[in-house]
């Protein structure tokens, strides 16, 4: 059967990824590079290739090429031209956005932190101040001196943070 490959790309990566695209164009799977925007200077090599591939039409035709990136004015407008484009926005208002920042922490698992009551607390906080800041960004710079856009890798971070800090410091905290 037919399989999705995933390749989180990053420094080193490019190799990987044109070994696999090239693989995947021949045998029908599906490939799936994520995090494009950590890649911008390698995005006109994938253009290239992408063009390359679909000028000699080689393919396989259940090929299919999924990509990933947050937003950025220097990722190739060919390659945004060529397929179909899916956008994800966070959800309007704090109660869908606290379900939402929940549910991704469902996701993520069980955390394992010495000091449950404190982190169930503080975790509360970190939620309610991303969703606030998530709600501010619809009045844009007014009311902060620099517009900032606290996404959910941010979250993730500050969360681990909180974590690591209530298992190793249990008394001052």
């Amino acid at each position: 059967g037919k399989q999705l490959v995933q390749i989180a790309l990053g420094q080193g990566q490019a190799s990987i990824a044109i070994n696999a695209l090239k693989a995947a164009a021949n045998s029908g799977d599906w490939i799936l590079l994520a995090n494009c925007h950590l890649m911008l200077s390698w995005m006109s090599d994938l253009e290239k290739i992408v063009t390359e591939m679909c000028n000699d039409g080689n393919m396989h035709e259940e090929y299919r090429l999924w990509l990933s990136s947050n937003p950025h004015p220097s990722f190739p407008l060919n390659l945004l031209q060529r397929g179909i484009k899916i956008t994800t926005e966070p959800p309007r208002g704090l109660r869908p956005n606290m379900l939402k920042i929940y549910d991704l922490i469902s996701d993520q698992g069980e955390v394992e932190c010495s000091q449950p009551d404190k982190h169930r607390k503080l975790l509360f906080s970190l939620a309610w101040f991303h969703v606030i800041l998530l709600e501010r960004r619809k009045f844009k710079a007014l009311g902060f001196n620099v517009p900032y856009e606290f996404n959910e890798s941010d979250f993730c971070i500050c969360h681990d943070v909180v974590t690591v800090m209530l298992n190793n410091f249990q008394e001052e905290v």
